[in-house]
Formats: C-alpha cells, structure tokens, sequence
C-alpha cells in the first residue's frame, strides 16, 4: 500500500537562502488541529545532481515524518538524502484522528516497525528520485529518536543494508 514520505536532498546554489527566507520556506500542516509549521527548505527545489549517502529517520510512537525536519534539513545541506515515512497505523494522522496504536499493544507496534522500515528502505532505493540523484547503496544509515531509535537498531535484525544506526534515547522494555 502507497506511504507518505518526505524527502530532503541538496538543491542547486540557486536556492541558497531561500531556505531561510519566509516568503520561500516550505510550510506544512501535520494534523488539522495543530498550527502551521515550517522548514528551513524549499519543496521541490531543483537538486543538485550526484550519487549520495541515504539516511532514513524513524519518527517515534505517535510521531510523524517531519518530526525532525531540522536534523533532516542539516544532513541534505551536507550531501545526504533524507528519507523519512509515516510508520501504518503509529503516527499522527493528517486527518487528526487518533493513532491507530492507541488502541493496539506497544508490543505490536514494535514487532511490525522493523520489516516497515526494510519496506519503506526499499521503496526510496528504487523510487525516481529528483532529476539526477541517487541514492549510493553501500552508504546508508538509519536513526530515530525513542521508537524510531528502537527501530534504528531492531531494522539490522531484517535487513542489513544500513552500515550505521542513530539511536536517540531509544524505547526500551
């Protein structure tokens, strides 16, 4: 089934400031009922072409893709690709309705999130990236922050691509 995901990756020097500027900055709506939040990127901006290192994030229990848009946005102005996708069922969804993992054990959250990342770690591999960029296979890290960091170290247990993993004050128990 198609997941939402967000992808950050180096834009052309033409771009260069307009990151920071309001009139230009990417500006976004996670949920209906939260205020508007915004990015220091430019949506769509034109990449700037080249085999890259991938780092896909993993958002936290309740969390979403865009939940850490400035490490993402720091690691793109570095070289990389930043990949991150809404976990099924454990996020906040755009509708504003409840997590679906409110109603299920954490457990079965965490059973299911490693085989989701190795899924969604496909789909971005052999996705049609930006014109020019790719992603170079032999350079790619994970990392997230409590969940996500669980799912960082646990995703190693069914897929073992990722050469590195960033757990942040991963869940444990």
């Amino acid at each position: 089934r198609p997941i939402a995901v967000e992808l950050w990756y180096p834009a052309q020097r033409s771009y260069l400031g307009r990151d920071l500027d309001e009139r230009t900055r990417d500006r976004f709506t996670i949920a209906p009922a939260l205020p508007m939040a915004s990015q220091s990127a430019v949506r769509d901006a034109e990449a700037e072409p080249g085999e890259r290192p991938l780092f896909l994030y993993l958002h936290g229990g309740y969390g979403h893709r865009r939940e850490m848009t400035h490490l993402a946005t720091h690691l793109a102005s570095h070289g990389y690709i930043v990949a991150a996708f809404d976990f099924p069922g454990d996020n906040v969804p755009a509708d504003g309705s409840n997590a679906a993992v409110i109603k299920t054990p954490i457990d079965e959250s965490a059973k299911r999130r490693p085989r989701q990342a190795s899924a969604a770690l496909d789909a971005i591999v052999s996705a049609s990236l930006p014109r020019g960029v790719t992603v170079n296979p032999g350079l790619i890290g994970v990392g997230g922050i409590s969940m996500g960091g669980f799912t960082a170290l646990a995703l190693n247990s069914v897929d073992r691509r990722a050469a590195a993993a960033f757990a942040m004050c991963p869940m444990c128990g």
